[in-house]
């Protein structure tokens, strides 16, 4: 299980640390040179006050000792202590060049640091490398070489990196801390909104509260909750079908009880032979109804096709037609198809099946012996039409709604249908975006039309 708290962190600090070292480095490169800069400063500086303070005294000792020994003084820096201090070797030579060394530091060696006249050197010396900065005074012939080894340099960058990096070695358990705190923080609302799920019982589907939550899990709850109404919504149909049905099978189970009774009480073989026969009606009826409620119960719009695939509309109706024709037959109705060859729609090949074999079989019923059910296929743009259309009654405008609704039967009309035929219509033109038209027919009667948008490829 992936938690995100210690991604974040284990994102979060590889790439701080990144960035320190990063910083690090830079701060390192940007202090060596800052070092050589400040210590080049102050050579040049040590330089110029030498040559300033010993140009007459040295030239007096240069005339009233010409043959005595070099003089040994102490570094002009040994006094100080300060922790960046540097000690600072120089020599003070006369007679131009490298002709007398008068004046020396204690820790100078006694060869010239560097023979150059001005400016800067780097000069190793009996195995010691020295940065040389050397002054001269030509007029007088004295010449200043300040020098410092550049060991204790090394020494200097090396503890000042030190102490700029141990603070940001420290600071990295503290930034992972803050860190895992601010997620925990961060994420917070999450986990309200975890709780607020797991406290609920398995029928509250209420919204969940998108107010106190960030700006980028508010999609997510929204989504969540939008979800959550169309679950509520499926629960609330699911529980007025079943209420529905409950009611419908009701009647006709109470009628079979009814006529069987009344075939074990009855003496009179005619009458027991009649209320047999319609215990067998009643059957029919009932079995026709559970048949539509379990196809009406697995037709779900919510649910997007699983089976898609091409199917022949034409041949469709052609099979529809068939299996209708011995009913049709029965009750001397016309039955005639009219479509081109190969209109195809994309979808459910059972579901366009019952479709189609719902409306041909409703304008069966509802058209009066000797009357007409035409079905047409036709290839319309880019879409598809079926139509089905017949003699009977018609239905007012006014009822043209209601017709969809579950075991809705118009008031006055025969027939052994429960309701449901023209719901299951629905319901599987709404799964394959199509969309359903009602009006008069040539005949006289009802036309249905069915159009399939875009799903369609004529042949």
């Amino acid at each position: 299980m992936t938690s995100i708290r210690r991604k974040l962190l284990v994102l979060l600090l590889p790439a701080v640390l990144l960035v320190v070292v990063a910083a690090e480095a830079v701060t390192y490169v940007a202090t060596r040179n800052e070092v050589d800069n400040i210590i080049d400063a102050q050579l040049t500086q040590a330089a110029t006050v030498l040559l300033n303070l010993s140009g007459h005294e040295l030239l007096e000792h240069e005339q009233l000792h010409a043959d005595d020994t070099t003089t040994d003084v102490p570094s002009l820096l040994d006094v100080l202590h300060h922790t960046y201090e540097q000690v600072i070797a120089f020599q003070v030579w006369l007679g131009g060049g490298t002709k007398h060394l008068v004046m020396r530091s204690d820790r100078s060696p006694t060869v010239a640091l560097s023979d150059r006249s001005y400016g800067f050197r780097d000069s190793l010396i009996d195995g010691q490398a020295w940065r040389v900065y050397a002054l001269s005074n030509t007029d007088q012939g004295i010449r200043v070489l300040v020098a410092i080894n550049k060991q204790s340099i090394g020494e200097l960058r090396d503890r000042i990196a030190r102490q700029t990096l141990v603070p940001a070695v420290t600071a990295l358990p503290v930034l992972g801390l803050l860190i895992w705190l601010a997620v925990s923080r961060a994420i917070r609302p999450l986990q309200l909104i975890t709780d607020d799920v797991r406290r609920r019982r398995p029928d509250d589907l209420a919204p969940l509260n998108s107010a106190v939550t960030p700006e980028e899990v508010r999609p997510l709850v929204e989504a969540l909750n939008a979800l959550l109404q169309r679950v509520e919504q499926a629960f609330d149909n699911e529980r007025r079908f079943t209420s529905d049905a409950a009611h419908e099978l009701r009647t006709p189970l109470a009628g079979l009880k009814l006529q069987a009774q009344l075939a074990l009480q009855t003496i009179d073989e005619a009458t027991r032979r009649m209320a047999l026969q319609r215990v067998i009606l009643g059957a029919d009826r009932a079995t026709h109804l559970v048949q539509q409620l379990l196809t009406m119960a697995r037709l779900n719009p919510e649910t997007a096709l699983s089976t898609a695939t091409r199917v022949d509309l034409v041949k469709v109706a052609a099979q529809v037609l068939s299996e209708a024709d011995r009913e049709a037959h029965a009750r001397q109705i016309e039955l005639t198809l009219e479509a081109p060859v190969g209109v195809t729609v994309t979808g459910d090949p059972d579901a366009v099946g019952i479709l189609v074999s719902n409306l041909v079989r409703n304008a069966i019923e509802y058209t009066p012996p000797g009357g007409k059910v035409g079905v047409a296929v036709m290839a319309d743009g880019g879409g598809a039409v079926l139509c089905v259309e017949d003699s009977g009654p018609g239905i007012a405008v006014d009822e043209h709604d209601k017709i969809f609704k579950r075991f809705y039967r118009r008031p006055g009309t025969g027939g052994a249908g429960c309701g449901l035929g023209l719901s299951i219509v629905k319901r599987i033109a709404d799964l394959h975006a199509a969309t359903i038209s009602l009006g008069k027919s040539t005949y006289g009667g009802l036309r249905v039309e069915v159009h399939f948008s875009g799903l369609t490829n004529p042949g």
